[in-house]
Parts: C-alpha cells; structure tokens; sequence
C-alpha cells in the first residue's frame, strides 16, 4: 500500500502540507543559526568587557602603588637593604588581582604583566 506513494500521486492537500513542512524545517534551522550567532556575539562583548573593567582596575593598583606607596617606601629602601617586593607596581597589581581571582565569576582570568626594573 505505502509502495506506490509518490509525489505525483499525493493530493495538493498532501503536496501543501508537505512543503510547509519543509518550510517549517528550514526556518526552524535558520533561526537556530542566527540565534547561535547572536548569543555567542553578546557572550564574548561580556566577557571583553569583564575582561577590559579587570584590566582597569589593575592599571589603577599600578598607578596608586607608583604615585602613592613607591614615594612612601623608597627613603626606607635606602636604609635597609633589603629587597621590599611593595616597592614595584606590578607586584601590588598582582597580588590584587589574584584576590579579585578567587571569585567563581572571573576564576578563569589571567593576567601576564611585565615591568621594566632598573638595576643599580
């Protein structure tokens, strides 16, 4: 009975029917794809953005610790002759942004800074 089924035998009805069912798919797929598209476009703005805010917020620790404590800490230098790791920017940077780290939300963020050292 199902052998001899074939386009040519269907009714319009059938034949309508069958091509909004191919219409439905296709759209159903497209949109599938577009929507993808979309949501990964706005998750990767997010994290840029959390990532830009971060890199902030570091460059501000430098500039505090450059501007700040470097002045505050550089006549006890050379007093002592001991190494103070406070005394580079980076190093504060750092360690700031190592506790802003143990959030779940920004775990997965690294930082490479580097800093030119003059040595005397």
């Amino acid at each position: 009975m199902l052998k001899n089924i074939t386009l040519k035998n269907l009714k319009i009805g059938a034949k309508f029917n069958l091509l909004l069912i191919l219409v439905f798919i296709v759209s159903i797929l497209g949109s599938g794809v577009a929507l993808s598209s979309v949501l990964q476009g706005r998750a990767q703005n997010e994290v840029v953005s959390q990532a830009e805010i971060l890199i902030q917020m570091v460059n501000a620790v430098r500039n505090y610790t450059q501007n700040h404590i470097v002045p505050l800490l550089e006549p006890r230098g050379e007093l002592d002759s001991t190494f103070t790791p406070e005394i580079i920017p980076t190093f504060s940077a750092k360690g700031v942004f190592e506790n802003f780290r143990k959030n779940r939300n920004i775990a997965t963020f690294f930082i490479k800074m580097q800093q030119l050292i003059e040595l005397i």
